[in-house]
């Protein structure tokens, strides 16, 4: 039941007349019919036009056509009764989602109602797990952003959690390229980019690896100055001068600790020496030589031991009070017109060395070489 719309006949019926006879006279008019067209588009691009779509067409629970979209992503209907219908689309264009809501149309008669049908493209995700280069170890803290074949950013950049993990959703299909923009802690960001290939309905798993930052190895060197003969009395004041292949390196000066560090040294072979000794004690000629590993930071120790200064070397004329002549004791000549005494000492030079034995030592030598020499003549 409905209501309908008849066209009007335009045919011209002949009656004839016979006396008094009744002739019945049959007309028929024809339902009026209308059509509609289906337009199928991108969802995102509406002027990208679809083919290949299939849509059935269903009147009151019954297919009543089957319609496919051409080159220009169009389609008309045959032409229908006036009234409700309703699309389902059953093939989506390829690389598309196939509509799964039902289109309600309504046919017109005499007009062709055009309907828009829109598809939304199918969609891949990527995930990407971060590992450490060496152990497999995933990592957080990796930073990356996603960029498209146009070279247009995807997206916010996005950090890998505590599973190493980061996902890009509802991508389109095609290729990526994925960039580090942040390292996690204690790794190297990579310097490359990664390309990948999205795939509609699919979840790509992309594995990046980082190489951990080699950590740069030095080492220092740490002095203890004692006393030689007390090696639990520390020393300071004490300074020393490291050396590498004649070039000095560092300069360190003992603490009331008894303790010095140098700075951070590189791999190598290097020699330290004193240049100036503790206060009362004898400044050492001794090098010590010392090596930094270059498989570990470590801290070299050296213990340098002093001696006390017990003994003082003769003094030079004046070096008490730095004025000429003082210091030095006048020589003790006898006074004139006296001779001199068995006991009468030498004048005095500043020195205590006495000579006398030495000089009776080698006489009585040369006196037994004469003897030898006379008894063998």
């Amino acid at each position: 039941l409905g209501w309908y719309t008849y066209e009007l006949t335009k045919q011209i019926i002949h009656v004839t007349v016979d006396g008094e006879k009744v002739i019945d006279v049959k007309v028929t008019n024809g339902k009026s019919l209308g059509q509609f067209e289906i337009v199928k588009v991108d969802a995102e691009d509406k002027t990208k036009v679809l083919s290949d779509a299939e849509f059935e067409v269903y009147k009151d629970g019954k297919k009543v056509d089957t319609l496919r979209t051409d080159k220009t992503g169009k389609v008309v209907s045959q032409k229908l009764e006036p009234g409700k219908y309703t699309l389902k689309e059953t093939k989506a264009p390829q690389g598309y989602k196939l509509l799964k809501e039902e289109i309600e149309v309504v046919v017109e008669a005499n007009k062709v109602v055009e309907v828009q049908v829109e598809n939304a493209k199918e969609l891949g995700s990527l995930q990407v797990i971060k590992k450490d280069a060496e152990n497999g170890k995933v990592l957080a803290g990796a930073e990356f952003k996603l960029k498209n074949e146009a070279g247009q950013v995807v997206g916010e950049a996005k950090t890998t959690n505590k599973d190493g993990v980061v996902k890009f959703e509802s991508l389109v299909p095609g290729k990526y390229t994925l960039e580090e923009t942040k390292a996690p802690e204690g790794y190297k960001a990579l310097e490359v980019t990664v390309e990948v290939k999205v795939v509609a309905n699919e979840v790509v798993k992309q594995e990046v690896m980082n190489e951990k930052v080699k950590e740069e190895i030095t080492g220092q060197l740490e002095i203890t100055k004692v006393d030689a003969n007390n090696t639990n009395k520390t020393l300071a004041g004490a300074v020393f001068e490291i050396w590498k292949d004649g070039t000095k390196i560092d300069t360190l000066t003992t603490n009331k600790s008894g303790k010095a560090t140098s700075k951070k040294l590189e791999p190598g072979d290097y020699t330290l020496k004193e240049i100036q000794a503790p206060e009362g004690y004898t400044l050492s000629d001794k090098e010590m030589k010392f090596t930094i590993s270059n498989e570990k930071i470590e801290v070299v120790k050296l213990q340098f031991a002093n001696k006390k200064d017990t003994e003082k070397g003769p003094e030079k004329p004046g070096e008490e009070t730095g004025k000429p002549g003082e210091g030095v004791e006048k020589p003790n000549f006898p006074e004139k017109g006296q001779g001199s005494s068995n006991n009468q000492q030498l004048p005095a030079t500043g020195h205590n060395t006495n000579y006398v034995p030495f000089i009776g030592f080698m006489l009585l030598l040369l006196g037994i070489r004469l003897r030898f020499m006379a008894k063998n003549s």
